[in-house]
């Protein structure tokens, strides 16, 4: 989103129908199972404390700093409904066109995202 000077608030990209971030980091203890690779850390995980800064402006969760990669997930959608079909595997939001030959489906991406700063925190 995008906020004007008159406070009002503007989509920067259309039609994105998923966006999912999932984050990895280093396991809270040593551990057969997870081996020397990153362990998928959830959102209880990162907001059930301890906290950092706690009674201060802006606490947050010690785990925070595990974080070593991020995986974005984004699914994007035909503008127009009339080039989406009604198959649910291939449209999040169902669209008026009929036959295969005018079907856009969803495209989705996904990326990692590990800067060095992360990476090299220890």
């Amino acid at each position: 989103m995008r906020e004007d000077s008159g406070g009002v608030e503007a989509p920067v990209v259309d039609h994105i129908v998923g966006l999912t971030f999932t984050y990895y980091g280093e396991p809270a203890t040593p551990s057969l199972a997870a081996g020397d690779g990153l362990v998928e850390l959830s959102g209880e995980m990162l907001s059930d404390g301890p906290w950092c800064e706690a009674g201060g402006p802006s606490p947050f969760d010690a785990d925070l700093f595990r974080v070593r990669a991020v995986r974005v997930a984004i699914r994007a959608e035909a503008a127009s409904a009339a080039f989406r079909g009604s198959n649910p595997w291939l449209f999040r939001r169902p669209g008026t066109a009929r036959g295969g030959v005018v079907y856009i489906p969803d495209q989705s991406v996904t990326f990692d995202v590990a800067s060095r700063n992360l990476a090299l925190a220890r």
